[in-house]
């Protein structure tokens, strides 16, 4: 295969950097099977787990986080290893010599951008915050253009070009059938994200202690997240044999949509790539916002949702067992007013984002967006 035709996705750390990436790649596929995709990341990140499972090629460069909330000490160490983690993607592209690069935030995102660019390789950044991350605000002159979730996202970003798009989802991700079955048990998903919310288990960890309201009509799946798992496991262990059947937990699910269509409510953080799956899968949600996200954009997220009735919005602060069981039981007793927040939340669904973003890069690059028919 011609290496004219190679895509690189610069993408890792999380979930929410991976997954995008993944949907442009399931896309451009969809579009044009005679492009090479390949992805680049670092070995601390998730992209070393999950990228292989995709039979994509994963390139590692070393490279660590320059976040604000990071220790000096983490910051330091990124400082000192820029250089070589810009020279590694100059080689990179050099050898891969792609017609486009995407650069979907993480780690790696920043050095293969700027070596893109600094070797006239078209490149380009997705951004899904109001408030722009660090490192696409100072990449965003480099790039011929970004594609943004908000509007204010592009007041952010010193680029030739901005273009609004919905949230790029996997094909997997989507309810074509929006009748929900809502009777037996509630169904409850629990997750954090792809790293796991510590607030969010330790309010679970005194859940599984109350065995008077566990025993009533509920069940529950549970992502813990690699760092709670353990202890969120020994409290389970103890559960009597009958409700370890009615709870499950993991440190982490691969198969998302699985659990998104068994569930009858999600209890999550409310980042916009879990809104967006949410949305698409008519799942309703309690929301417990990340108190320190970038801007406060978390809590922005559920309160669209709230003004919509599509889900419940509780602040880390707030959050206890309490509060959690009256919701719980408020819909244990009565599902019916989950049927209406299910369609609510599907209604803020915008659908062909991924589609939309693929298609202005390839008539950009000029590349074919007719499917192969080899």
């Amino acid at each position: 295969m011609s290496n004219s035709q190679v895509f690189l996705m610069a993408a890792g750390g999380t979930g929410g950097h991976i997954f995008p990436a993944l949907a442009f790649a399931e896309n451009l596929l969809e579009k044009n099977k005679n492009v090479e995709i390949h992805f680049v990341g670092t070995a601390r990140g998730l992209e070393s787990k999950i990228i292989p499972k995709f039979q994509y090629p994963l390139h590692l460069i070393h490279i660590g986080r320059l976040n604000n909330n990071v220790s000096i000490l983490e910051r330091m160490k990124t400082l000192i290893l820029l250089p070589w983690a810009f020279f590694q993607s100059l080689l990179l592209v050099k050898k891969l010599k792609p017609v486009a690069v995407i650069g979907v935030g993480g780690h790696a995102s920043g050095p293969v951008l700027l070596a893109a660019a600094l070797l006239g390789r078209p490149s380009y950044i997705w951004e899904p915050n109001a408030f722009p991350g660090m490192a696409n605000r100072y990449l965003a002159p480099f790039v011929k253009k970004a594609f943004v979730v908000f509007k204010e996202a592009g007041e952010h970003l010193k680029t030739k070009k901005v273009e609004i798009c919905g949230y790029p989802l996997r094909r997997i991700f989507s309810n074509k059938a929006l009748k929900k079955n809502y009777d037996g048990p509630l169904k409850l998903f629990v997750f954090g994200g792809s790293q796991g919310s510590r607030a969010i288990n330790n309010v679970l960890i005194e859940l599984y202690k109350d065995i008077d309201f566990l025993n009533e009509n509920l069940e529950v799946v549970h992502q813990t997240g690699k760092l709670d798992f353990k202890k969120v496991q020994v409290v389970y262990e103890q559960l009597p044999e009958n409700l370890r059947r009615k709870i499950k937990i993991f440190e982490f699910i691969d198969d998302m949509p699985h659990f998104y269509k068994w569930a009858d409510i999600a209890l999550c953080r409310s980042g916009m790539g879990t809104v967006a799956e949410l949305s698409a899968m008519s799942v309703p949600a309690i929301f417990i916002p990340l108190p320190t996200a970038a801007d406060n954009h978390q809590v922005k997220n559920a309160d669209s949702l709230v003004e919509r009735d599509a889900a419940v919005l509780i602040l880390q602060k707030n959050f206890n067992l309490k509060l959690l069981k009256e919701h719980l039981h408020k819909w244990i007793l009565d599902k019916s007013t989950l049927k209406n927040m299910s369609k609510n939340m599907f209604d803020f669904h915008q659908s062909e984002a991924t589609s939309k973003i693929v298609t202005s890069i390839l008539k950009d690059i000029d590349v074919d967006t007719e499917l192969s028919m080899s």
